[in-house]
């Protein structure tokens, strides 16, 4: 996926970011990158450690609680 794309998409669910359904995929998504979590962000991997801070940056982006 581009960037370009991503942005655009981001850009797109920024007005549903309080309501009801995208706070359930969010919390979703964040149990499951809490449930992974010690692993991907201790392996040795930088590509998978990146892919965890991608996540977990997305997450933070989408939250609610911001």
């Amino acid at each position: 996926m581009s960037k370009e794309r991503e942005a655009q998409i981001l850009e797109t669910l920024e007005p549903f970011r309080h309501q009801e359904t995208l706070r359930l995929v969010v919390e979703l998504l964040t149990l499951r990158r809490e449930r992974h979590r010690d692993r991907l962000e201790s392996e040795e991997s930088e590509e998978l450690r990146g892919r965890a801070k991608e996540c977990k940056d997305l997450l933070s982006f989408l939250s609610v609680a911001g």
